[in-house]
């Protein structure tokens, strides 16, 4: 199988080849793209396709057809459906659009048949695995896995010192030494966890190490327990590791206050909990279930969508579902009593009830501006929140919500009410609802940004806070500083924003991966991963990377289970 194709298939493929690039260029040219530099990624990755083409891959084709096309249609809508059928809202679809649509889709067959048949023949098994007999399994494993984010970390902290502070984060400081009143909405768990630290030791940067820290147990301990139970290859994990968090985006997010790093360190922790409870279903791994469930609700309001589903979905597929459904409603209640008591003991201001239809509010606008059908009802919302007909119009855009004019506005709706307008927008105008809908994910499928769409780095020079700015000493440039900025710069250029800051090439190999693995098992350890998609297909309006971090580690960790899972179910284990 992995033997080279005969000469007319490497004519047919080549030929596959110049079309693609040929009609990529087009595309690319026409979306003003940096056409060029996207065509010398896609013209090798087609090279080596067709170059490496194992034999039998047009009966893999036919064996897997219904695949084959979903992926297809899938991985070409990822590249240019955005551009043809998404924006702008009102765009009109004519025949031409879906037969440049379905013309990309199936000139990216190779990149969808040539992995399956790789996954198929065992072709990383011996690459990835070693024998019982042989695996050096040792416990200082562990602790180099967790050595390398804590050094990459240490390097980075000497070039962005202090370190790399989010605007929201401003504000938790500020909370945490009492210079402002609390805030649900900051998260008053958080903050209090901020106060804590800042009372052991008064240093930003500190801050900083103890969240790295965290990310280091957690995410060393998952690659320990995965060479442990697939006897995946010590040298493969410890030279990909380092790749991987040496990475601008991962660099970044590691040495940036935020509580999207906790969010996402939460969320890695929840699906390495669940695959002890796949292995093992000792008594400590339900609660570190449960555990995992508290924290990440904690952290972010929005993760009690997360957490609810993670819970119900999980006592259905894991096969001692009652322990599993106990854990989940106790910790779902200890969680909510916790979050209520904390919040109004300590007279913290809660979330303005606006906030909670921002995302969902963003596509109803959406249909406004573009002349959809709205109730009067509808309207009568609509123009509560902007306050004039045309106030918002000229700040409105499809992919990012603009909530300063609104949420305060919007907070008298009942949520059965505002419910109801939202699925009478959807169900009159469902083509324009959906490409709202699209466009405000747009990172989380698009491999290249929408048309006009607002793109949110977050490698920062220097640290804004506004006000509150005072809170951190100023950056003390060196040697360091100038390397990473450049690096991070050159981070933001194309062909590499695909693959550093979005996410759609990602969520793509994982869902592949699910594919070939077809388990209940690996859909358990997806949960996660889908629960925070849900999450925020409802709660999120901007397309901002901090937000999708959790999803980089999700997948990469997801990821690797599943592949661990497909290559010893290939060899018989």
């Amino acid at each position: 199988m992995r033997s080279l194709v005969k000469k007319s298939s490497l004519v047919t493929f080549s030929i596959c080849l110049i079309l693609f690039s040929v009609f990529a260029s087009i595309l690319f040219h026409v979306f003003n793209l940096e056409a060029w530099k996207s065509n010398i990624i896609l013209c090798i990755l087609f090279w080596i396709n067709c170059l490496v083409m194992p034999k039998g891959w047009f009966d893999a084709i036919k064996t897997h057809l219904g695949y084959v096309v979903i992926a297809d249609m899938l991985l070409g809508f990822c590249f240019i459906g955005n551009y043809l059928f998404c924006y702008p809202l009102n765009k009109m679809i004519d025949s031409f659009l879906i037969i440049e649509y379905v013309a990309f889709s199936i000139s990216c067959t190779p990149l969808v048949i040539h992995p399956l048949m790789i996954m198929e023949g065992g072709g990383v098994q011996s690459f990835l695995v070693e024998s019982k007999e042989v695996s050096n399994h040792r416990l200082c494993h562990l602790y180099i896995y967790m050595a390398i984010p804590l050094i990459v970390s240490l390097i980075s902290l000497v070039a962005l010192n202090p370190c790399i502070v989010s605007y929201d984060a401003y504000y938790v400081i500020a909370a945490a030494k009492g210079l402002i009143p609390l805030e649900d909405y900051w998260s008053v768990p958080y903050i209090f966890w901020y106060r804590f630290l800042l009372y052991i030791f008064d240093s930003v940067s500190f801050l900083c190490f103890i969240q790295v820290v965290l990310f280091s147990v957690v995410l060393g301990y998952f690659l320990f327990y995965i060479e442990k139970s697939f006897h995946i290859k010590f040298k493969l994990l410890a030279f990909a590791f380092p790749l991987f968090v040496i990475l601008p985006n991962n660099i970044m997010m590691l040495i940036t206050l935020s509580k999207d790093v906790y969010y996402a360190i939460f969320l890695c922790f929840m699906c390495l909990s669940l695959i002890k409870l796949l292995k093992e279903r000792r008594r400590r791994d339900y609660f570190f279930f449960g555990l995992s469930i508290f924290l990440v609700w904690s952290i972010r309001q929005s993760g009690i969508i997360l957490s609810l589903f993670v819970v119900i979905v999980s006592a259905v597929l894991i096969k001692n579902r009652k322990r599993v459904l106990i854990a989940g409603i106790i910790s779902l209640l200890i969680s909510a009593s916790f979050n209520f008591f904390v919040t109004k003991f300590t007279n913290a201001e809660k979330i303005p009830g606006g906030l909670k239809y921002v995302a969902l509010y963003q596509d109803i606008l959406g249909v406004y501006y573009s002349g959809g059908k709205l109730s009067d009802e509808t309207v009568e919302i609509v123009l509560r929140g902007v306050g004039k007909e045309s106030q918002l119009e000229h700040e409105y855009t499809p992919y990012w919500a603009n909530y300063d004019y609104y949420y305060k506005s919007i907070a008298y709706i009942r949520p059965l009410q505002f419910i109801e307008c939202y699925m009478d927008t959807f169900f009159k105008n469902p083509i324009i609802m959906t490409r709202t809908i699209l466009c405000r994910l747009d990172m989380m499928w698009d491999i290249y940004p929408g048309l006009n769409a607002y793109e949110s780095w977050q490698w920062r020079v220097e640290n804004s806070g506004g006000e509150w700015t005072g809170l951190v000493s100023k950056r003390k440039e060196n040697i360091m500083t100038k390397i990473y900025n450049y690096f991070g710069e050159r981070s933001k250029s194309y062909p590499f924003k695909v693959i550093i800051w979005r996410v759609a090439i990602s969520n793509i190999i994982f869902l592949f991966l699910l594919y070939r693995l077809k388990t209940r098992n690996a859909l358990v350890v997806a949960l996660p991963f889908l629960g925070f998609l849900i999450s925020y297909a409802v709660t999120l309006g901007w397309s901002h990377y901090r937000y999708y971090w959790a999803d980089t580690l999700l997948t990469f960790q997801g990821g690797i289970y599943v592949l661990g899972e497909l290559v010893n179910k290939n060899r018989g284990e």
